[in-house]
């Protein structure tokens, strides 16, 4: 295998061929991501809705019980290069997201990418529109909307 060809896919893999495969970061997001996710269906890609900046994101996913489940993101780590403009972005990038929460929403639960509960927020009952407020870095984390 050539070495350009390593930088596809989910796995490394060492010019010896008796060395075992490496373990790319790209299969822990994709492991946590069925982990967390499970067999929810992407339903829509809520950024745009939301006017966030390029490579932050905000998708949704419905449960077979009608439950629903976002994964949030800033994706900003390495900037996008557009020719005559500098590139914007680097690993300490956030975003502060100021989400509307449906009225239907009772509790919204922040979970890390492995699937470990972070934080839950429960709206004040006299609230008109429940804002969660999350900062996004380049960790996927999920918000399950109860």
């Amino acid at each position: 295998m050539d070495d350009f060809s390593n930088y596809f896919g989910l796995f490394g893999y060492p010019e010896d061929e008796t060395e075992p495969r490496r373990v790319k970061k790209t299969w822990e997001a994709f492991r946590d991501l069925s982990q967390v996710v499970g067999d929810a269906r992407f339903a829509r890609d809520l950024s745009p809705e939301l006017n966030l900046p390029d490579d932050v994101y905000v998708l949704g996913f419905l449960r077979e019980d009608d439950s629903r489940l976002l994964a949030v993101w800033d994706g900003r780590e390495k900037g996008d290069i557009i020719e005559g403009t500098e590139a914007s972005g680097g690993m300490d990038t956030t975003y502060a997201l100021s989400l509307p929460l449906p009225e239907d929403v009772a509790e919204a639960v922040i979970i890390d990418s492995s699937g470990a509960e972070e934080s839950r927020y429960v709206p004040e009952a006299e609230e008109d529109s429940p804002t969660l407020e999350v900062t996004l870095d380049i960790h996927v984390r999920y918000i399950e909307l109860h």
